[in-house]
């Protein structure tokens, strides 16, 4: 709305929500827009890492007509960190991001949905695990 108040054209693209249709993909990729902007980089487990948070972020993107300040993709990644290849259950996540298995991993996520206590296409397990570099 601030942009648009400003004499902006502005489209708030909101968190990706569940999705259980083939491709497994949102209308644009928050991931790939955060690390344009500079807010962190893909991690081993396919999600963007903030230095600070890690993984538990949410975004949301906005495109727009401003002339907004471009940031700068940030590099360095994961270094020596493992801790969502550890703490991943269906074993999706490797040493490298291009081995993401994501089959491996919508399998574990249709497992869980079919749990009672459960009962929707969640984990979150790698996101708890993942600390960026030392942050939160």
């Amino acid at each position: 709305r601030l942009l648009q108040d400003a004499g902006y054209s502005a489209l708030a693209i909101p968190a990706t929500q569940i999705i259980t249709r083939k491709p497994m993909r949102g209308h644009v990729c928050h991931r790939s827009l955060g690390w344009a902007a500079g807010l962190g980089w893909r991690g081993r487990n396919n999600l963007l890492v903030h230095p600070e948070y890690g993984s538990r972020a949410r975004y949301v993107s906005a495109l727009t007509d401003a002339p907004l300040e471009a940031g700068t993709p940030m590099s360095g990644g994961c270094g020596d960190c493992f801790e969502c290849v550890k703490a991943c259950p269906a074993g999706a996540i490797h040493t490298s991001v291009r081995d993401f298995d994501i089959k491996a991993c919508k399998a574990k996520l249709d497992e869980f949905t079919r749990l009672p206590f459960i009962g929707q296409h969640i984990c979150g397990i790698c996101v708890k695990a993942c600390r960026g570099r030392g942050g939160i």
